[in-house]
């Protein structure tokens, strides 16, 4: 197969020669050889031209569209996890984030909503455990104080108050020596 442009002696038009050989038993029996004018390719190219423009726009308008509908989903679903993480972050641990249909959101929602719980549940073990605590120095009858290591009062349960002759609750955070 061969083609040339050059300029066509009948018409003095550039055109477009194409030559294509027809192959039998492995040689060339004959050669089909055509021509056609550049200026109608031209035309047909101009003749294409609005269509597939238009086509290009309408592709243009839609693939807009579509990043506008996506964007605006994954902007929702940040904005849903930022105000989930405000919530635990404020000690609301009872709420939940919502499952999308996004798979990264969709895991990240699910190990925040993990991380609530765990600390919900590792903030009422904790509080069960001092108010257990609590319970038992203040119904102690011996007097009980704690100090940091910088001599200030922690605790001091009702029994070392009646002892030392102050109120137990005006003693904690101030230092031992005051």
């Amino acid at each position: 197969t061969g083609y040339e442009v050059r300029v066509d002696p009948y018409n003095n038009e550039r055109t477009l020669f194409v030559a294509v050989p027809i192959m039998e038993g492995g040689k060339v029996a004959a050669v089909i050889r055509t021509s056609l004018p550049l200026s109608f390719l031209g035309k047909t190219v101009d003749n294409l031209a609005w269509p597939l423009s238009f086509a290009v726009l309408l592709f243009a308008l839609f693939a807009g569209f579509m990043l506008f509908y996506f964007s605006r989903g994954v902007v929702r679903h940040v904005g849903q996890v930022k105000s989930g993480a405000e919530r635990f972050a404020e000690g609301d641990f009872s709420f939940r984030l919502p499952l999308t249909e996004i798979r990264e959101f969709d895991g990240l929602s699910q190990a925040l909503n993990n991380m609530a719980a765990q600390l919900d549940d590792r903030i009422r073990t904790i509080t069960e455990q001092r108010n257990e605590q609590e319970a038992i120095l203040t119904s102690m009858v011996e007097g009980v104080f704690a100090i940091d290591p910088d001599e200030i009062v922690i605790h001091l349960n009702q029994a070392a108050g009646r002892l030392f002759g102050i109120n137990p609750q005006q003693a904690q955070g101030k230092p031992l020596r005051a």
